[in-house]
């Protein structure tokens, strides 16, 4: 799939876990947001097989917690936003990330 960018914003369709699954095939994916809706949980390798992803936008959403490997294989991201969530029980190892990229919580 050569699709880049995908938003998919407001749609309270029960979406609540993203997991390790949710995302596979779109390698090419360089932005995603999922601002705005009720997820809660972001699963182990949530993120894994999107490798040139740049963007993550999970702001607006219910998210209270994250597992600690939620973001590996994010090489080339830039910025996650996590704006406007629960208290997240968090990630304990940043150390993944370098200083040339940004997260916002």
């Amino acid at each position: 799939c050569n699709l880049k960018q995908l938003k998919i914003h407001h749609i309270y369709t029960g979406i609540k876990t993203i997991n390790e699954k949710v995302f596979e095939g779109l390698n090419n994916l360089e932005i995603l947001s999922l601002a705005g809706n009720k997820i809660d949980r972001i699963e182990s390798n949530a993120f894994s097989c999107l490798i040139n992803l740049k963007t993550l936008r999970i702001g607006y959403n219910e998210i209270n917690e994250i597992d600690s490997d939620a973001f590996n294989g994010l090489k080339n991201v830039k910025s996650i936003d996590l704006n406007r969530n629960h208290d997240i029980s968090f990630i304990r190892n940043f150390s993944q990330f370098t200083e040339n990229q940004t997260m916002h919580k």
